[in-house]
């Protein structure tokens, strides 16, 4: 059953962590969030939305440097309808030009954060401080 599915923790195959301001931050990378959502819902059992994309700020360094954040109201939606919404953001700093890849990073973020919605399996359990010990 999917619920059963769902309610389960990720291995630490699925983990990947990088560094952070309090040492190391774990997470899962998207396409392998992606993945596991095909396994649990089916690959024709849900899909993404991007509701709205924006910029968030974009400030100028030096003339032709930028510091920019953009943000994304993503949906996933399940084919029975059920459906959850949550907001990525991707940054990046000291950047020549905006770029495709941030509006990217917070389309792939709001993903993996509206996924998370639908179980522990999907990332949610990244939020358990005793799961990550």
């Amino acid at each position: 059953r999917i619920s059963d599915s769902l309610s389960k923790g990720l291995g630490p195959e699925f983990l990947s962590k990088r560094p952070g301001p309090s040492g190391s931050f774990t997470y899962v990378e998207g396409w392998m969030l992606i993945d596991l959502a095909n396994k649990v819902f089916g690959f024709d059992g849900w899909n993404s939305e991007i509701k709205s994309i924006a910029i968030d700020y974009m400030d100028e360094l030096d003339g032709n440097r930028y510091n920019v954040s953009a943000s994304a109201h993503v949906r996933v939606t399940l084919k029975d309808g059920t459906f959850h919404e949550d907001v990525g953001c991707g940054s990046v700093e000291n950047m020549r030009m905006k770029s495709a890849a941030l509006e990217k990073a917070a389309v792939t973020d709001g993903l993996k954060r509206a996924l998370r919605l639908f179980g522990r399996v999907l990332g949610n359990c990244l939020y358990d401080q005793a799961f990550l010990r």
